[in-house]
């Protein structure tokens, strides 16, 4: 699955595996913060181990 998001916009992954790459031009302007939430069968994150930030390379 390859899909493009605008700033500020969210997705859901299709799969219960897999992993995700981010790939962006360099800008000194550009600051990515990363979040992943991961949800229950009725749709609420599993507290504060269900959620992911992204590092930074």
């Amino acid at each position: 699955m390859n899909e493009l998001l605008q700033m500020g916009a969210n997705t859901t992954l299709s799969a219960t595996k897999g992993s995700v790459t981010v790939s962006h031009e360099i800008s000194t302007s550009l600051d990515i913060s990363l979040t992943a939430f991961l949800l229950t069968e009725a749709n609420k994150v599993q507290g504060d181990s269900g959620i992911i930030n992204g590092g930074r390379r």
